[in-house]
C-alpha cells in the first residue's frame, strides 16, 4: 500500500491510498461526475465488457480535485509506503501531473497497469524529465527482452515511438473527458503534458539518448 497526501493552502486535503496487488485506489473524493457521453478506446477487453473505461474511472477523482485549481499555485505532498516517507513543494500542475501517473499506471486498465512495476524505480518525485527516461528506458528493456534473430535489427526509437503512439490513442479519449469537468487548468494541464510529452517522446529521445550515451562513455573503472 502507498498512499499520497496533497495539502493546499485554503483547499480540502485529497488523500489517495493506492493498492498496488489489487490495482484499486480510493481517494477522499467523494463528489460524483457524471460525464456526458464519455469517450473512451475500446481498447481494454474490461472496457468492452462492461462500457466503462476502468482508466477514466481511476483519473476521474484526481482531475476533478485539481480542477479546482490553476496551474501555478503551491501544493505540499506527501508520499508514504513501508519504509519510504517524503514531503516535498509543488505546482498544482506538476502535482497532478505525478498524481495521474500514479493512478494511470495502477489502475485497472489492461495497457497501463502493465507498467506498474516501473514506478517503484522512480519514487517518489517524478519530473518531466524523468517520465521521459522512464519511457527510453522501458524501451531499452523491451527491446532487449524480445531481442533474437527477428528483433535483433528493432531500432529502439521504432519500439518509443510504438509505445508513444499506444499511450496518446487511448489518452486522446481521456484527455477529452478531462475537459468536460475542467473549472480552472491545474487538471487538464496536468494530463496534457503526459499526453505531449508521448507526442516529442521520439524525437525528444534521440538527442537524450545521446547524452545519455555520452555520460555512460565517461564512466571508467578507478584503480
Amino acid at each position: 500500500m502507498l498512499q499520497f497526501t496533497v495539502s493546499p493552502p485554503g483547499h480540502e486535503k485529497l488523500h489517495v491510498v493506492i493498492y498496488p496487488e489489487e490495482s484499486r485506489i480510493e481517494t477522499n473524493i467523494l463528489q460524483d461526475i457524471s460525464i456526458k457521453d464519455p469517450k473512451m478506446c475500446n481498447k481494454c477487453k474490461k472496457s468492452k465488457e462492461t462500457n466503462r473505461c476502468n482508466l477514466l474511472q481511476a483519473l476521474v477523482p484526481i482531475l476533478i480535485y485539481f480542477s479546482d485549481f490553476l496551474s501555478f499555485e503551491k501544493v505540499v505532498i506527501e508520499y508514504e509506503e513501508e519504509n519510504c516517507w517524503s514531503r516535498y513543494i509543488e505546482s498544482a500542475q506538476r502535482a497532478g501531473f505525478i498524481l495521474c501517473l500514479y493512478a494511470m499506471f495502477h489502475s485497472s486498465c489492461d495497457y497501463f497497469s502493465q507498467f506498474s512495476f516501473i514506478l517503484k524505480y522512480y519514487r517518489v518525485n517524478i519530473t518531466y524529465e524523468i517520465f521521459m527516461h522512464l519511457i527510453l528506458t522501458t524501451a531499452l528493456l523491451k527491446r532487449q527482452v524480445d531481442l533474437d534473430s527477428v528483433h535483433d535489427k528493432v531500432d529502439v526509437f521504432a519500439e518509443v515511438k510504438s509505445m508513444a503512439a499506444e499511450f496518446r490513442n487511448r489518452l486522446i479519449f481521456i484527455l477529452e473527458d478531462a475537459r468536460a469537468i475542467e473549472k480552472k487548468d491545474a487538471a487538464v494541464n496536468a494530463l496534457n503534458i503526459i499526453f505531449s510529452l508521448n507526442s516529442l517522446s521520439a524525437d525528444y529521445l534521440r538527442e537524450y539518448y545521446k547524452e545519455f550515451l555520452e555520460n555512460i562513455s565517461h564512466i571508467h573503472p578507478i584503480a
